[in-house]
């Protein structure tokens, strides 16, 4: 059994250890895995046929790729050559584009933060300010003042290859909620805060907490995931006029904080279920 597992090289050297993890789950499973980096990877269509090259080397094709370099083309790539890809490229899509995971949550009917994207520009004060595909806390701004809107130029710079959009501020600022879901199942809750910032991501040093969702938050939480084809993600949700809004989905979702406070081994849940996922779709 060929599984690869793709990352961006700067992504995957930072988190080696955590990579080492599906090696060692998925070597239970008699698996063999590939560690493939995208700046080494050659896609060529040849003879009707999509082949893979990885530094410049032909590959068998993989029967199953761990997509966590974000990508939401390659997703497509591999899909269309016949291989399960996890997550697949709609989820890459949307978790990666927080214009679109708004549309998609609109049209759900999920709450959502009202938000401003393009040449439209928010005129209330306070408002946050984010890159549409930002991750871990990156190139989010809180704009206080008018003064504070030189940082739209600092974006506005970027604005052909990574476009950002404005958001009303949330009225429970620095406090938030993910919610790790593995196959569409939600998996554990986790409440994040941070009294000295408005972002509580975890890798920022924000505190983290398990959060245990009520009737109502797990209810949302399953109309927002239902019809997504999830491996494993996040689901991150704000605090405003005293309920979860829709923040994001997080496509390539971080497990420090899930490792450190919690006994859940994401990793080898994850692989369990794709495994036992693949077993029933194709057999070993």
């Amino acid at each position: 059994m060929n599984w690869w597992i793709l990352y961006e090289k700067e992504d995957y050297l930072k988190n080696i250890e955590y990579v080492n993890l599906y090696f060692k789950e998925c070597e239970k499973y008699g698996i063999s895995l590939t560690l493939v980096l995208k700046e080494e990877l050659g896609l060529v269509i040849k003879n009707s046929e999509t082949e893979f090259y990885i530094k410049g080397e032909k590959y068998t094709k993989p029967v199953l790729v761990i997509n966590r370099s974000r990508d939401y083309v390659l997703a497509k790539h591999f899909e269309m050559a016949g291989i399960k890809v996890w997550n697949d490229s709609f989820v890459t899509l949307i978790g990666n584009d927080k214009a679109l995971a708004y549309s998609y949550a609109v049209q759900k009917g999920i709450p959502v933060l009202n938000s401003f994207y393009g040449s439209v520009v928010l005129e209330e004060y306070p408002y946050v300010l984010k890159s549409l595909n930002g991750h871990g806390g990156g190139e989010v701004f809180l704009i206080q003042t008018p003064d504070e809107e030189e940082k739209i130029g600092y974006l506005q710079e970027k604005q052909e290859s990574n476009p950002f959009l404005c958001q009303e501020f949330a009225d429970e600022p620095g406090k938030d909620v993910r919610v790790y879901v593995i196959g569409n199942r939600i998996i554990k809750a986790m409440l994040r805060t941070n009294e000295t910032d408005f972002k509580s991501n975890y890798s920022l040093g924000g505190t983290v907490a398990e959060y245990v969702l009520n009737l109502e938050e797990e209810r949302l939480v399953k109309k927002v995931i239902s019809g997504l084809n999830i491996g494993l993600a996040g689901i991150d949700f704000v605090f405003h006029k005293g309920k979860l809004y829709f923040n994001e989905i997080e496509d390539v979702v971080g497990a420090r904080m899930l490792y450190a406070h919690t006994d859940v081994d994401i990793v080898a849940e994850y692989v369990s279920y794709l495994a036992a996922t693949q077993k029933q779709n194709e057999g070993f």
